[in-house]
């Protein structure tokens, strides 16, 4: 977080303030700030250096007219932090008819004397004799079982010291509006809500319609473009030729992720761990469009929307899978 800000006296104006403008959305155009055209509020200016223009920077100190925090009889002196923003200048920087900030240039007032403090409200002194007596009457009414209820007289008037005591008879007037408020904020909600549900949705959606699946392959011209088969019937009966070992096979991470034990699981034939990305008629189809078409492995990853490690595990394997089962070595 940036430390610079403005030296002048009750000037507000920082880094950290400037940031968060720009991270703030433009009601013209829409956008951020930062990446808006509108002229940001204010500019963080330098002081003069003591080596180019010492005069400059000794008058620019003057005009600031602070006193030293450590030493209040010597002069302020500003660091690599201090700055003079530009809504002090004429020209919102400094020029040659107007070099120095003389606008809104608050002073500190080191002679005035702080303001007096506040006089304690008095307290009403009360006699340790009348205290004894009210809890002596006290005690005694609660003692007391003989006195009936019809004794106690029928109106009681409370005197309310507060002025935040409202009668039950008087009744809010905006009543409604509140109602109608919060139903317009409850509406608001539920609205946001499912425009949220949307966006997922529609998400979801263009992500599937960019991938490239088996779910496009409609027509058969589509299957012998790019799988080499004659129809989608054909790719079906592939499919369900390899499915039974397809679901369970390990696919190839070099040398050092080969496993040591094979774990037989007699409960379950699922495949131990993770969900895979691809589904069992992607990877055939990943796989013949490979041997068909020929194309790279990035070009199949970015088609079907994994990395290209993926695409090369997969078909390191698959390869090596369908020359086992499809094709019989003897006629090779």
């Amino acid at each position: 977080m940036s430390t610079r800000q403005c030296s002048v006296y009750e000037c507000h104006n920082s880094g950290r303030k400037l940031k968060k403008w720009r991270e703030t959305v433009c009601s013209i155009h829409q956008r951020l700030h930062r990446s808006c055209i509108c002229p940001e509020p204010f500019r963080l200016l330098p002081f003069p250096t003591q080596r180019k223009d010492p005069d400059a920077r000794q008058k620019w100190i003057r005009l600031v007219c602070r006193k030293s925090e450590t030493n209040r009889n010597k002069i302020w002196v500003p660091n690599a932090d201090s700055r003079i923003c530009s809504i002090h200048f004429v020209d919102s920087e400094p020029t040659q008819a107007n070099p120095y900030p003389t606008l809104h240039m608050g002073t500190l007032n080191t002679s005035s004397t702080p303001k007096p403090r506040k006089a304690p409200t008095p307290r009403r002194l009360v006699d340790t004799t009348t205290k004894k007596v009210l809890a002596k009457n006290s005690t005694t009414e609660e003692n007391s079982t003989d006195t009936s209820v019809s004794s106690f007289p029928g109106h009681i008037h409370v005197n309310h010291d507060h002025d935040y005591d409202v009668s039950q008879k008087q009744e809010c007037k905006t009543c409604e509006c509140c109602s109608t408020k919060d139903a317009q904020i409850k509406r608001l909600k539920q609205m946001n809500t499912r425009l949220q549900l949307d966006v997922v949705g529609l998400k979801l959606k263009l992500k599937s319609q960019s991938q490239f699946s088996h779910n496009k392959l409609l027509k058969d011209s589509k299957v012998l473009f790019y799988t080499g088969l004659r129809n989608r019937k054909a790719f079906e009966e592939l499919y369900s030729h390899i499915a039974p070992k397809l679901q369970r096979i390990r696919f190839w991470r070099g040398p050092s992720g080969l496993p040591k034990g094979v774990r037989r699981f007699t409960k379950s034939p699922r495949k131990f761990g993770p969900a895979r990305k691809l589904g069992g008629r992607d990877l055939l189809l990943m796989t013949l469009m490979k041997l068909r078409l020929g194309l790279l492995n990035e070009d199949l990853a970015d088609r079907f929307g994994v990395s290209t490690a993926t695409c090369s595990r997969v078909l390191t394997t698959t390869l090596k899978f369908l020359s086992s089962e499809v094709f019989d070595p003897q006629t090779s």
